[in-house]
């Protein structure tokens, strides 16, 4: 049976968590990253709304319902742009890969 497979490293901490669809292991992974990255706090006026697509004036979306709203390719297309911001960050790394589990 396939699997999608999100491992973090955070701190020199390793986390893993299992998906059974690729859309739900994505949003996850895109959770995470803008979790690390402070894109949202606890209060709507402290979410960082300064990080955009490459050149682009429009700002990254930070709304998880409506990410999770997003096909698949438009979430890794995300989530590689959200990962750009963190590719000199030493102490935190993501990575998303689809394995099986045999029985």
């Amino acid at each position: 049976m396939p699997i999608w497979v999100c491992m973090i490293r955070y701190d020199n901490e390793m986390a893993c968590s299992t998906h059974l669809t690729e859309k739900g292991c994505a949003a996850s992974a895109i959770e995470d990253l803008m979790d690390y990255l402070g894109v949202y706090g606890d209060e709507p006026d402290t979410h960082r709304n300064d990080m955009r697509f490459d050149d682009e004036e429009k700002t990254l979306p930070a709304d998880m319902e409506a990410i999770k709203k997003m096909s698949v390719k438009e979430m890794w297309s995300l989530f590689r742009v959200y990962s750009e911001y963190t590719w000199d960050h030493y102490e935190y790394e993501i990575e998303c890969t689809k394995t099986i589990v045999t029985g």
